[in-house]
């Protein structure tokens, strides 16, 4: 009797994940301008069935959903001499999907970081070095794509990142390695550390906030 509760339970449990998974591909769907009506439709009546606890249903309907969304895709790829390649709208799709504009912008911004760091980093504001801000932002994109690797990897989909954050969150992640370096050049923290070696314990100390305020701000 347990053993029936638990694979009900699961099972159950697995069609709520793969319900989930849908609204994703259709979100990015729809912000690639792919139409998404008819699957859209099945996809509601799938969550319908689901709040009913009508599984065998909600699993009939969120299947044809997917149907549907995989037609849709079809039906917006460009048909050259009668095979079909992929479009503008369906190659944003699985740039969405995948995360590949994550990981792309994430490189991208990381190197203009590195950049920032060689060209721009003597630069001083109230006696403290831009350096300690750059690397700051250097750890704070080093999360992020850490983070869009391994939910691809485990996932198959980007469900958590939002290209909003690759802006806001490094901005962030950088006023707190510039006070970071208040922090550790003021004794507060970093006692004991021989001169020789305190830019690099500092450089350290800075890229490690950028990462842990990332890591704090996506998990609350």
């Amino acid at each position: 009797m347990n053993q029936n509760v638990r694979t009900q339970t699961t099972s159950i449990i697995n069609l709520e994940n793969n319900i989930l998974r849908l609204s994703y591909r259709l979100r990015a769907a729809q912000s690639s301008s792919i139409d998404i009506k008819d699957s859209y439709d099945f996809y509601i009546l799938a969550l319908k069935e689901l709040n009913k606890s009508n599984e065998q249903d909600a699993f009939l309907y969120s299947d044809r959903a997917n149907y549907d969304l995989m037609n849709a895709i079809n039906n917006a790829k460009w048909n050259l001499y009668g095979h079909k390649m992929h479009s503008a709208r369906t190659i944003s799709y699985y740039f969405k999907l995948c995360g590949f504009y994550s990981i792309i912008y994430s490189i991208l911004c990381t190197t203009i970081f590195a950049y920032f760091i060689y060209s721009y980093g003597d630069i001083m504001i109230q006696k403290v070095p831009l350096w300690s801000a750059f690397y700051s932002g250097l750890g704070a994109y080093s999360y992020i794509l850490g983070e869009t690797i391994k939910e691809l990897y485990s996932e198959g989909i980007i469900t958590t990142i939002r290209p909003g954050w690759f802006i806001t969150i490094p901005i962030l992640c950088m006023i707190s390695g510039y006070m970071g370096y208040l922090i550790f050049n003021n004794g507060i923290i970093g006692n004991g550390v021989e001169s020789i070696d305190r830019v690099s314990t500092t450089i350290v100390f800075c890229f490690l906030a950028g990462l842990i305020s990332s890591w704090y701000l996506l998990k609350m």
